[in-house]
């Protein structure tokens, strides 16, 4: 029987693909439509009705369409506006967008999505206390206080009533893998939940229970404290 939590996961780690499919599919439209305005700008041949079709504030998402189908659907009727003036060279629009939707799709499929992000969890940090915080210059290992005992006269993590967990990226283009782990469910991060011996959170997404243990072994890495190192500029 599956846990209800893990149906509550996969719904999670759905949408935020989807969102992040949506923000790239997002970026390239308006890039476009912006592109599409300044030439059209210029021209005598652009219909009323074109230039309304252009304005994005005249244009806006209708409640129960999702942000996927209404960029596309947008895209689509560019193209077939784009039918009847000479502004731009539409084949080869078109070939870039059909190649981004295609790129998209599989850089977003949830199975390659995570095994990429596994094999870079490397890079991300969560720990109670992160080094690079007091530093961006700073690449010396963090800390994640774990330890229960405490002393009446030492404020101690364990002291706390309640414990923050930081976290920290190597650079910049890890922060999706960041923001991944960070996904929230009853108040318990991913990057904890995965902690959890034998769990099975990433199943719906693995292509056996090879990849999966794979996957988790890879990811409790990133709440794990490596040789401990300090640095000139820690505090």
């Amino acid at each position: 029987m599956v846990d209800s939590s893990e149906n509550d996961w996969e719904a999670l780690i759905l949408d935020f693909l989807i969102a992040k499919f949506e923000a790239d599919l997002s970026k390239f439209s308006k890039e476009t439509f912006k592109n599409v305005q300044k030439l059209t700008a210029k021209s005598d041949a652009i219909s009323d009705e074109f230039e309304d079709f252009l304005d994005t504030r005249k244009n806006k998402k209708p409640d129960n369409v999702s942000d996927k189908d209404f960029l596309m659907s947008r895209m689509d009727s560019l193209f077939e506006h784009l039918e009847s003036v000479d502004v731009i060279d539409k084949i080869s629009l078109k070939s870039d967008y059909i190649a981004l939707i295609d790129k998209l799709k599989q850089k977003y499929q949830a199975n390659a999505w995570i095994e990429d992000a596994s094999n870079n969890a490397s890079s991300i940090t969560f720990a109670t206390h992160v080094a690079k915080l007091t530093h961006s210059k700073i690449d010396s290992s963090s800390l994640n206080d774990s330890i229960n005992s405490s002393r009446p006269d030492v404020l101690t993590t364990s002291s706390l009533s309640e414990i923050i967990v930081d976290g920290a990226v190597a650079g910049n283009q890890y922060a999706p893998i960041y923001q991944f782990l960070s996904l929230d469910y009853d108040n318990v991060n991913l990057a904890q939940a995965l902690t959890q011996p034998n769990n099975t959170l990433l199943k719906p997404f693995a292509k056996d229970n090879l990849q999966l243990a794979e996957w988790n072994e890879r990811f409790k890495q990133v709440t794990q404290s490596s040789t401990l190192s300090t640095h000139s500029l820690a505090k």
